[in-house]
């Protein structure tokens, strides 16, 4: 074995080893005897004076953070969006209603809808592929998140 091929090995061995290094709560002993639970950023979460209180106290701090991901995740998913007050049949003020009532990947799915629409109308040579992209981005996007829609515009357009 040479030398490159023992260094690739380290280097595959140390590579292996830091993804196992991820950041969580832990305990910690003090001199004192007692047990501080620390969180991922080394904030205090609370002393104790045994090791089975730090534990349980770990088990709270990880039980809500649990559940705050899993309401933060329901709260954006069944919250709905009202594009009522969309005026225009447009990519530009469609964006602007999205950007304030829209979680972050909302705006990016239905970007991602547009671009795949778009591009698949260019391809197919569309008159216009913007107002074709729009329309098909619009209605699939309608269909993964409730949206409030003006009825106007749904009568005047072809969502």
């Amino acid at each position: 074995m040479n030398i490159l091929d023992q260094f690739l090995d380290i280097f595959d061995n140390y590579q292996n080893n830091c993804q196992n290094l991820i950041k969580q709560a832990k305990i910690r002993k003090l001199p004192s005897g007692k047990y501080r639970v620390l969180s991922e950023k080394n904030k205090n979460l609370g002393t104790f004076p045994s090791r089975k209180k730090a534990e349980k106290r770990l088990k709270q701090v990880e039980y809500f953070k649990y559940l705050s991901e899993k309401d933060n995740n329901n709260l954006h998913q069944e919250k709905e969006i009202d594009l009522s007050k969309l005026e225009e049949k447009s990519l530009s003020a469609l964006m602007r209603l999205l950007n304030k009532q829209a979680t972050k990947e909302q705006v990016k799915k239905f970007l991602e809808l547009y671009k795949n629409y778009f591009d698949k109308a260019i391809k197919e040579k569309s008159k216009q592929p913007d107002v074709v992209a729009f329309d098909q981005a619009f209605v699939e996007f309608s269909e993964m998140f409730p949206v409030k829609l003006n009825k106007k515009l749904v009568k005047d357009a072809s969502f």
